[in-house]
């Protein structure tokens, strides 16, 4: 009886030993391969990478070609106090007014402006008037008037937009003050009323809603996205009846007039 014991008991030895598992077999928790880890090249990680970097710079979007159309200009516009408001130009739909915008601030003609108009009626801010005359020394087309305009489109009136001031009665008498729509103004954009948009806020709506009377713009620069050609409009000057490139604008900035993007 004591033998068959002994041989009960080696034989579950054995059976344990057999079925033990060495310790360098045992599975142990994955640790994260260089493949694992997010590749910093990849499309993704860029983007990531640029929104980051647009942070800490003060930039308020990152380069997305999906959020503007390819070729168009992208103005940035600093607010004393207020902050920053990143535009993009429809150059595509309205090329002499976009022209016309650039051509004044690659000269510095806005930097130190005021926005010497807020009206929560019209639900308008306006500025752009940098001299003591008046009128402004020229004036430019109307393009709200052209074929290429998309009135149905991203050219309509609506919130978010900017478009030229100009004389109520007089449709082609633009010449470098805008506006900001706060709402959607469907009549700007109706014969004989028409309201040239040049462009759209990408990102500072907020800095617009928050803009006072007698707010400073510091500068506009237009920052990427230029096409190669030469920023100069084509302009009407009051004594000559033939529209030409514009001179370069000399007047001293002042206090602007008041003038009315509509009646």
């Amino acid at each position: 009886m004591q033998r068959y014991t002994s041989i009960i008991a080696l034989l579950l030895t054995c059976f344990l030993i057999a079925c033990e598992k060495p310790i360098d077999d045992i599975e142990q928790p994955t640790q994260p391969t260089p493949k694992d880890q997010p590749d910093p090249n990849s499309q993704s990680q860029q983007k990531i990478k640029k929104t980051s970097d647009a942070a800490s710079d003060q930039q308020p979007i990152e380069d997305d070609s999906s959020l503007y159309t390819e070729g168009n200009p992208l103005v940035e516009i600093i607010v004393k106090d207020r902050g920053l408001i990143l535009l993009e130009l429809f150059e595509d739909t309205t090329p002499n007014t976009v022209k016309n915008f650039v051509y004044l601030a690659d000269q510095g003609l806005y930097d130190g402006t005021l926005f010497h108009r807020v009206d929560n009626e019209l639900n308008v801010v306006q500025g752009g008037s940098m001299t003591a005359e008046d009128p402004w020394p020229y004036t430019i087309h109307n393009e709200a008037v052209d074929e290429t305009y998309d009135i149905r489109g991203k050219n309509r009136n609506k919130l978010g937009t900017i478009s030229m001031g100009r004389d109520p009665d007089e449709e082609h008498s633009g010449g470098a003050q805008f506006f900001f729509n706060l709402k959607d103004n469907p009549g700007w954009d109706s014969e004989g009323s028409l309201y040239c948009v040049f462009g759209t806020v990408i990102s500072g709506m907020p800095v617009i809603e928050s803009i006072q009377p007698g707010d400073v713009i510091e500068s506009v620069k237009c920052i990427q996205r230029k096409r190669d050609t030469e920023y100069v409009p084509t302009v009407l000057y009051p004594d000559e009846r033939v529209a030409r490139p514009a001179d370069p604008v000399t007047q001293a900035k002042a206090q602007p007039n008041e003038s009315e993007p509509n009646e």
